[in-house]
């Protein structure tokens, strides 16, 4: 035998058997190295989903505080505006009032 023919494990079956469980386990150890990479990613891309998710909902939350607080800004100004005009329409209702009077003392 030559020296080639020695340490070719095809030559011996049980250098054959021992390389082919080797290279077995190795490709399972692979294979289960990657469903556990794609497992990870998986889940990853699952909680930027959930993020994603509630960043939207966050969003839309804040637009509806800012239409809310708007409106009540509104409500705000049109009570004012209100009160004002209420004021104003009394301090005329009274000095109208006040002239009346006076009138009435004059002709009497």
């Amino acid at each position: 035998m030559n020296e080639k023919e020695k340490t070719n494990p095809l030559n011996n079956p049980e250098e054959h058997d021992k390389l082919v469980l080797e290279l077995k386990t190795e490709i399972t150890n692979k294979t289960q190295e990657v469903e556990t990479w794609k497992n990870a990613k998986i889940k990853v891309e699952q909680q930027l989903f959930e993020k994603e998710r509630e960043n939207a909902r966050l969003v839309e939350d804040k637009q509806d505080l800012r239409r809310q607080i708007q409106a009540q800004r509104r409500i705000e100004l049109d009570k004012k505006e209100t009160r004002e005009g209420n004021d104003f329409l009394t301090s005329l209702s009274e000095k109208l009032d006040k002239k009346i009077e006076q009138t009435q003392n004059k002709h009497k």
